[in-house]
């Protein structure tokens, strides 16, 4: 399943998020698809390539950037694991 089908299909019910929120999810999910190199799937929420983006990130944003947008990964990846 693509992250952003997920975030849409369960995540934004589920916790009620606001656009403004679900914009920011975007972003991120837009980012970690462009590090993969194509859209991003719930499979690729693994240790190994999720920290290689976040390092990446790490280098590229402010430090609050890629706290973020590991926050936003694994409220989908907990979302995933349910789901």
């Amino acid at each position: 399943m693509l992250l952003h089908q997920l975030l849409d299909d369960y995540y934004v019910p589920l916790k009620a998020i606001s656009p403004r929120t679900r914009n920011l999810y975007d972003y991120t999910l837009r980012a970690f698809g462009e590090s993969l190199g194509r859209p991003a799937e719930t499979g690729d929420l693994e240790e190994l390539q999720v920290a290689r983006f976040l390092i990446a990130r790490t280098r590229a944003c402010a430090p609050a950037t890629a706290a973020k947008d590991r926050a936003q990964l694994r409220a989908l990846w907990e979302i995933g694991r349910a789901h």
